[in-house]
Formats: C-alpha cells, structure tokens, sequence
C-alpha cells in the first residue's frame, strides 16, 4: 500500500503549480483557440497540464508533445525540462512507469543544463553589475533562476526514485534519492525566535485542486510573499519527499525501525514551527501519507492501537482535504488494524463491526473516485493494482463474520446471511471493476 499509493501521490504533488512558472506569450493577430497552441510553447504546454489535470490524457498528450517540440526547436532547456516532467506525470499516472522514467531522467538532465546556464548568465550578470546599478535587477534575477533550477533538479530526481521503485529497481531508487540535495527544516524552538513577515498571501496561492509542489516553479511567480518563507516551504517539500522515499525502500527491505523513523521525520517537517505553511494543502497531503505510512509500519510491527490512530489521523486530514486518493488507503489500513486488533480484545465483535464499516467507507471512497474522479479514466492500470486488495480483504472479512454469527452446522440465516450476500457482493465488484 505504500509503494503505489505514495507513488501516485508525488506525482500529484509535484505536478500543479507550474502553470505561472514560465511567462506566457501572445500574439495580437491570431485565434487563441487556433494557431496559439501551434506557435507558442508556453501556451502549449499550460493547455496540456490543464488537460492533464482534467483527466483527458489523450488530448494533453498532443498539446505536451508540441511544447516540447517548440521548446527544443529554440533550445530552451528550461521549456524542455517543464515539457518532458509533464510528459513524465502524464505516462506515471497512466501506469507506464518506464515511459515516465525516461522522460523524468530526460527532465532532469535539461533542469541541469539549465542550472549550469544560468550559473554562467549570474556571473556575467554580476560583473556588469558592480559597473552598472541599472543591471543589478537582471543580476538578481538571475541568482534566482539558478536556485529554481537547482529545487526543479532535485524534485526530479525524487520522481526518478519514485518510478524506480514502482519498477521494482530498490537500487536505482536508493540512488536517486541519496542524490538529492536535501536539509532538516528548522525546528520551532529555532523560529520562535524571530520574527517572520509576509505571511498573508500565502494560505490564498497554495489552494490548487491538488497538492501541488510543481516542477517547474519560479520565485518570480508570487508563490510566496517572502524569499524567506519560499525556502521554508521548498526546503519542507524536498526533506519530506526525500524521508518518504527513504522510508519506502527500508519498508520495502523491511527494515521497519529505519523505516519507521524516516517516515516520523516527514511527519514532523510537515508540522514546522512556520503555521501558515505547515498549514497549507501540500504539506497537510504529505502528513496524510506519512501517517498512512507509519500506520504501515505499525500494523507490520503487531502495534494495532497504534496502527489504528495513524490510519485515523490520515483519513481525517485527507477528509478535510477533499483527497479521495489519500483517504482510501488510510481507510482500508484502519479497518486491517481494527480487524487485527479484534483478535486481542474481549470485545471482539464490537472491534469486528468498527473494521468492517472501515472497509465499507474505503470501499465507497474507491467507487466514488472511479466515479467521478477527473483523472479516474487515466488511473485505472495503476488503480486497479492498488486497490484491489482493499475488495479482496473486506470481502473475506464479511465472510468470515457471517461463519463467526452462524452456528456450526446450520445454514446462514439473519445476520449471518446478509454478511455473507455483502461478502459476495463485494466480490464480484471487484472482479467487474478488473473488466473496466
């Protein structure tokens, strides 16, 4: 459950901001509906993460392939970098993880080039700058390319990882992440003791439909109102990425006390000292899935109680989110725990029935997505092999009630019944949904 749920969720997060990180053009003479797309990189490829964004992949696809095109044609390593990340999110959502690793790998590279660019431009900046005080803006614009560069080539990197380990390649992905470029946020002991400003606009920019940590973004974008309070945020997004990746793979090599502190170390960066930011969309979606994914390493451990409370913090903050991708695997791993937990309690019935309803609300949260989710049609490879089992467990859960309320011997009646025709139901669900 952590593998393909976190997998798809970066990918969401880093996947939403990017539409006002490079400058739109526009041309006076021509239809925007028409010759725009054709002609204008930037507008291209906005159309195509909106499209994305939407659920319609197959009309993104064209509208990505043309910025990409258009980028390459004027040589523009950053356009390349943005074109072939959304490329990349395109295919991972779809399930074709090593198309999407090969367009990230093509990303990252062009984010690096792009770096190394603007690190020759900053220098010749700066020299002009000590003559001319007239160029310092263009030196300081600079300065802050690169360090936009160098956030974009570290988000992709952690996308590398990501896809490694969905392609079952644990090595690749332990390289990827340890290349990152990664520090501890500060603690709250640190801040309170400054004073920290510019703090208003930040709750009304970070409200996109989905966690958004955006590769590519730019600080001339407005996205915060403080350098200071970007970097908090940047730092926050990348140490926590990093943590999650880190605590997937010793999850995967179960090494669950390594894995259960990388995941407490995400969990806490995404409760810093700074309110609004530890506050915001992105940094809550990434409290649900370390949560979620402690709740992983608990159940593992045979820690029920403790399993059960962090499936419950997750499913509630990914509730108060409107995030049905994060809401379901906390769902289903509560109702795991709770079913577990039954066992050891003398109340076991009671402890049954409070896992059978979690199973039933993950299972609503699950249809309800296949639904009505705007990306619902672009999921479903990947969907199907994450969800599956939540229909395999619940259904042996209800069948295994209805034998528990019914004598030895005798024909399932009453109660017993209706678990059992539940149980029954819930499988052939599951077995329509694989014929979608």
């Amino acid at each position: 459950m952590i593998a393909k749920t976190y997998g798809l969720l970066f990918v969401i997060v880093c996947s939403a901001a990017f539409a006002s990180s490079l400058p739109f053009s526009s041309s006076a003479h021509v239809s925007p509906a028409a010759l725009d797309m054709q002609t204008d990189p930037n507008t291209a490829l906005s159309r195509g993460r909106s499209l994305l964004k939407q659920g319609h992949a197959d009309q993104a696809l064209s509208y990505l392939e043309t910025a990409l095109n258009l980028f390459t044609q004027t040589n523009n390593t950053r356009g390349i970098a943005a074109a072939q990340d959304a490329l990349g999110d395109l295919y991972m959502i779809q399930g074709q993880d090593k198309v999407a690793l090969d367009h990230y790998r093509k990303a990252y590279d062009s984010f690096v080039a792009a770096r190394g660019k603007d690190q020759t431009d900053q220098a010749a900046a700066s020299s002009l700058a000590s003559r001319a005080g007239s160029t310092a803006n263009a030196a300081t614009q600079t300065a802050a390319s690169v360090v936009d560069n160098g956030y974009n080539a570290n988000l992709m990197l952690a996308k590398i990882g990501d896809a490694n380990y969905r392609l079952g390649h644990l090595s690749e992905a332990g390289s990827a992440y340890l290349m990152m470029s990664v520090k501890r946020p500060e603690t709250a002991a640190a801040k309170a003791t400054r004073r920290l400003g510019g703090l208003g606009a930040i709750g009304a920019i970070m409200t996109t439909g989905r966690p958004s940590v955006e590769a590519p973004t730019s600080a001339a974008t407005g996205l915060l109102e403080t350098k200071k309070e970007l970097d908090d945020y940047r730092v926050a997004i990348v140490y926590m990425t990093y943590e999650l990746g880190l605590g997937r793979l010793a999850f995967a090599n179960n090494d669950l006390e390594t894995a259960r502190k990388h995941f407490q170390n995400a969990l806490e960066a995404g409760s810093g000292a700074l309110p609004v930011v530890a506050n915001l969309g992105q940094t809550r979606r990434f409290r649900a899935a370390a949560r979620t994914s402690l709740g992983d390493v608990a159940l593992r451990q045979a820690r029920y109680k403790d399993a059960a409370k962090m499936f419950t913090d997750a499913a509630s903050g990914a509730q108060k989110d409107a995030r049905l991708d994060l809401m379901w695997p906390a769902q289903r791993g509560l109702g795991r725990s709770l079913w577990l937990q039954a066992a050891q309690e003398k109340d076991a019935a009671k402890m049954r029935e409070q896992a059978l309803n979690a199973y039933r609300e993950a299972l609503k949260t699950i249809e309800t997505i296949r639904a009505g989710s705007l990306r619902a049609d672009e999921s479903r490879t990947t969907f199907l092999a994450t969800t599956k089992d939540v229909y395999d467990e619940a259904a042996s859960a209800f069948a295994e009630t209805a034998l528990l309320n019914s004598p030895a011997g005798n024909a399932l009646s009453g109660k017993a019944l209706d678990y059992a025709a539940e149980s029954f139901k819930i499988t052939e669900a599951g077995r329509a949904r694989s014929l979608l």
